[in-house]
């Protein structure tokens, strides 16, 4: 699959999300994943709260024990931030 390159413009509290081993997990098709995500950030819940939840659906669905990895990366934008030289 070719790498495609694109630019967005964030706003503050958007959220990127990368998976890896999640929709093919079973538990969750594209569309229930997508729904999942939507419902518990417009539940306002915290990154790590919504990632526990997605960790515990998974995990419920498959019994406590997944045949393969499954990644997920979020990064919520909080604005651009002065560079204070500080390593």
């Amino acid at each position: 699959m070719p790498i495609q390159q694109s630019t967005e413009q964030l706003e503050l509290g958007d959220r990127l999300l990368f998976t890896d081993g999640i929709t093919e997990a079973r538990a969750f098709s594209v569309e229930p994943f997508i729904d999942f995500i939507i419902r518990h950030h417009t539940d306002n819940l915290p990154v790590d709260e919504t990632l526990r939840c997605l960790k515990d659906a998974v995990m419920d669905y498959h019994q406590g024990r997944l045949e393969d990895d499954a990644t997920v990366h979020v990064c919520e934008w909080h604005g651009p931030r002065a560079f204070d030289g500080a390593p």
